[in-house]
């Protein structure tokens, strides 16, 4: 699988969630992309599974796992280990999430 560019990743998530999106409002860490959406306020960030951050899902559209502050997200600086918690707590819950419907990771 070919590494795709912030900016082709906003397309493919734009076309996904039916919105233009500039390539500066989406993060990508672990298996999680971060989007400071436009539409929320500024203190929310919508966050959408990505395993292992390959973003090339085969999804034709997609809807957030969750939402979280923007102090736990990724947006704001010099917090890494607040965002490595955050990380951990999602994959978590989408994991049992998964495990739930009999589905696989």
């Amino acid at each position: 699988m070919k590494k795709l560019t912030m900016k082709q990743i906003a397309i493919s998530f734009g076309e996904r969630i039916g919105q233009d999106v500039e390539p500066s409002r989406l993060i990508l860490r672990g298996n999680w992309l971060f989007h400071k959406s436009p539409y929320l306020t500024n203190s929310q960030i919508d966050c959408y599974w990505a395993k292992n951050a390959q973003y090339d899902s085969g999804c034709i559209s997609m809807e957030p796992w969750d939402g979280i502050d923007i102090d736990k997200s990724p947006f704001t600086p010099h917090n890494e280990q607040i965002v490595f918690e955050t990380l951990k707590k999602l994959d978590k819950a989408y994991e049992r999430y998964i495990e739930s419907i009999g589905g696989e990771l």
